[in-house]
């Protein structure tokens, strides 16, 4: 995938490679946590975008729709500490 003004392209890993080689970058550990949340039945997605530095990150996001009247709330995850 190529993101951001990089130009370059990656390929990501599922959740067992970045599981079984106990490490991964952002897109692999955004893609682990999003994986994570869905089995914990929240509605969960992972969002592209770039950081304040201008680099190409992924987050994710959940929607809570606990009250239909109003719009979703969504929560950004950080899966990089």
């Amino acid at each position: 995938a190529v993101l951001g003004n990089a130009g370059t392209s990656e390929v990501w890993a599922d959740m067992h490679t970045t599981l079984a080689s106990r490490k991964g970058d952002a897109e692999a550990h955004a893609t682990l946590l999003c994986s994570l949340l869905l089995g914990f039945r929240l509605e969960a997605y992972c969002a592209m975008g770039t950081t304040s530095a201008g680099e190409p990150h992924m987050w994710v996001v959940t929607l809570d729709r606990q009250e239909p009247e109003l719009p979703p709330k969504a929560v950004f995850w950080e899966s990089l500490f």
